[in-house]
């Protein structure tokens, strides 16, 4: 992300429509999944990764205790500003913390920036919890691209059935995906529409824009009025998608009993989910980039 934009996310964040009306929804969703899990609040261990410039991770310690973490420290020295202290500078494809150590991963808005997203969901299964829930927000549907994207270095936007199929590959278990912005997903389509006609004389810069103060919070009423909305009905679009997975507990059982079929095991799982849901065996090659090394790689740096 360009370095002016962290300054911005950091102005706008706790305020704005968007990143305001987001973290509700991503509260709402995170209290749910911790009500299927047996660990008691003083123990529960989170992680935003990709924390960006903090407000996510902030509210996310009403939970528990919190750990940031991003690859980018102009985000972390944005973060600390944020009172937070518990930061680590580090990749999403290789994140330096133990397996198996946090109940709740959030990846929010994050997957889209990275060049290789299955390696990074490889790595929030692995340091999550048996039966501990990643909840993961991403940009929603390749048509949709704009300067807006690439302001923010977007590498890809995310079909409802791609995002699913990656996560499922790697042994999770999908147990919600919604669109959500559903409300504002026609005249969001027609803005990139009009966007990338004349995207020649534009300058790539970020959406996220002051606005009056009224249209501000007519906006958070409408993504209020949906986020109730979604806890009854399954938006059929949306601008972006908002997904909670599980890490299954018996793929980890099973290893611990019978440790020589570890990686032997992890390759035919995703092998056999990839021909068995996507019938392409072409794609089989994209996944070696899934296989978690045990040994982790040396230089990572933590702060704080």
């Amino acid at each position: 992300m360009e370095q002016d934009e962290y300054r911005r996310m950091f102005e706008l964040e706790t305020t704005y429509w968007w990143f305001a009306g987001r973290r509700e929804l991503v509260r709402e969703w995170v209290a749910e999944a911790l009500r299927r899990q047996a660990s008691p609040p003083a123990e529960r261990q989170l992680l935003d990764a990709g924390c960006g410039t903090g407000a996510n991770a902030n509210m996310l310690r009403a939970f528990g205790r919190v750990v940031g973490a991003d690859i980018s420290y102009e985000a972390l020295r944005w973060s600390r500003r944020r009172g937070l202290s518990s930061l680590a500078q580090c990749r999403a494809e290789q994140l330096c913390f133990a397996d198996d150590t946090f109940d709740v991963v959030t990846a929010l808005d994050m997957l889209e920036h990275v060049d290789d997203d299955l390696a990074a969901l490889a790595e929030l299964h692995r340091v999550c919890k048996p039966g501990g829930a990643v909840i993961v927000t991403v940009p929603a549907y390749g048509f949709l691209w704009s300067p807006h994207d690439e302001a923010l270095h977007h590498r890809r936007r995310y079909a409802p059935r791609e995002l699913r199929d990656k996560l499922e590959a790697l042994g999770f278990e999908v147990e919600r995906l919604n669109h959500f912005m559903f409300g504002l997903f026609v005249p969001v389509l027609l803005m990139r529409i009009w966007q990338n006609l004349r995207k020649r004389g534009l300058r790539s810069r970020s959406d996220a824009q002051p606005l009056p103060a009224w249209l501000n919070r007519l906006l958070l009423w409408l993504l209020s009025v949906e986020r109730r909305l979604g806890r009854f009905v399954t938006p059929p679009v949306g601008v972006s998608l908002i997904c909670t997975a599980r890490k299954r507990a018996w793929v980890r059982k099973l290893v611990q009993r019978r440790p020589e079929f570890a990686c032997d095991f992890a390759q035919r799982a995703l092998d056999d989910a990839y021909i068995n849901r996507l019938g392409d065996q072409s794609r089989l090659m994209i996944l070696q980039v899934a296989r978690m090394d045990a040994v982790r790689p040396a230089g990572h740096q933590r702060d704080g």
